[in-house]
């Protein structure tokens, strides 16, 4: 599928490679995505409630070569996630979840975007790191 449709990178779940793949498997698993011409490109999402979680995703995106993690890291973990960024270079796209998120006023913040598109009007967006930060609402 992916290839009729042209893509050259995939995200996968934890689904596709567990979060506490050996190094053996995630180097199978890496073999197999660039055998059908694709770049793991990020793995999420990625609930982060403590900072061993931060620092386990991080080395499961390091070990398996993905630039981002799709995350939800708890707020009080924002900064010590931020420092994890820049350590490893790998960007952290926050999302909510079921209409929660662990960034605060992350509805009124969607909801502004959102009615700002609407009226064609340019928007402000916040950073929390000096990397991208995405916030989007799930589609159904």
């Amino acid at each position: 599928m992916t290839r009729r449709l042209g893509l050259k990178r995939i995200t996968f779940k934890d689904f596709h490679l567990k979060l506490d793949a050996t190094p053996a498997v995630i180097a199978e698993t890496l073999a197999k995505v660039k055998a059908a011409g694709l770049e793991l490109y990020a793995g999420g999402v990625i609930y982060m409630k403590s900072e061993a979680e931060v620092d386990r995703a991080f080395a499961y995106a390091r070990a398996a070569g993905m630039r981002m993690i799709i995350g939800v890291p708890n707020y009080e973990l924002l900064d010590y996630t931020n420092r994890k960024v820049q350590e490893y270079d790998i960007r952290v796209a926050y999302t909510t979840m079921a209409g929660q998120s662990s960034v605060p006023h992350a509805a009124e913040c969607l909801r502004a975007d959102h009615e700002a598109r609407q009226a064609s009007r340019p928007v402000h967006r916040r950073r929390h790191t000096q990397r991208s930060v995405s916030i989007r609402p799930r589609r159904s």
